[in-house]
């Protein structure tokens, strides 16, 4: 279990220190591809949903930076 706390504090670090538009990025493609594999197990979700929302979620986390 300390292990994986580790390995979160490290890739935390990491995503903390990516410059605004890289760190958006990084969003949209985490987002597009996890919505690539469930729209692979769910028929109802195509790639195209998968790259809308990733875009989306790219455009959002750069506009509104949360971090």
């Amino acid at each position: 279990m300390q292990q994986v706390r580790r390995l979160y504090r490290r890739f935390e670090a990491w995503a903390n220190d990516l410059p605004r538009l890289q760190f958006a990025l990084t969003v949209g493609c985490a987002t597009a591809l996890v919505m690539f594999a469930v729209s692979l197990l769910l028929e109802g979700i195509t790639a195209l949903n998968a790259v809308t929302l990733g875009v989306t979620m790219a455009l959002v986390y750069y506009v509104m930076d949360p971090r």
